[in-house]
């Protein structure tokens, strides 16, 4: 049973591996809009806020009611 030895190195090394930004906070960091991932992150939760924002407003703001309007030659409309 003395004969036993363990290789230690193989264990002891240290393989932690950074995750990376995605594209878009590495695109919002390299425009000079955020420092850091954690920054980059918060500029494109904002960005999604107002582009909800103005979403909503365009939907609520549109016409109530939609009138047809057929177009081309008259004959060619189907009966209703």
């Amino acid at each position: 049973m003395s004969n036993i030895e363990f290789n230690e190195e193989q264990y002891s090394q240290n393989n932690f591996k950074v995750p990376k930004p995605s594209k878009m906070a590495s695109l919002v960091i390299s425009t000079g809009l955020a420092k850091d991932e954690k920054g980059a992150n918060i500029v494109l939760v904002g960005a999604i806020a107002v582009l909800a924002v103005i979403f909503f407003i365009a939907i609520s703001s549109g016409p109530d009611e939609i009138e047809v309007v057929p177009a081309g030659d008259p004959s060619l409309q189907l009966p209703l």
